[in-house]
């Protein structure tokens, strides 16, 4: 479940990084899971500081800054 969420994150980012959506209901078509679970899935990333934003005239996501998503376990 937790590899699943990890790629379906992974999804979202790169679609928002080519600003390639689509509106919600696309981007949630595009992904096959509900707009709900699409919008829990943005506020997440936005609760680990991702700056998306909506575009209505574009009809995309995108961020406002610049960065990536980065899930990993590194040793010091």
């Amino acid at each position: 479940m937790l590899k699943d969420s990890i790629l379906r994150i992974q999804q979202i980012d790169n679609l928002i990084k080519r600003k390639g959506t689509g509106s919600p209901d696309d981007f949630a078509a595009r992904l096959h899971i509900s707009r709900r679970c699409l919008y829990d899935y943005i506020n997440k990333m936005k609760d680990w500081g991702a700056p998306i934003e909506y575009d209505l005239f574009k009809q995309t996501y995108y961020y406002t800054e610049e960065g990536k998503f980065t899930i990993a376990f590194t040793c010091n």
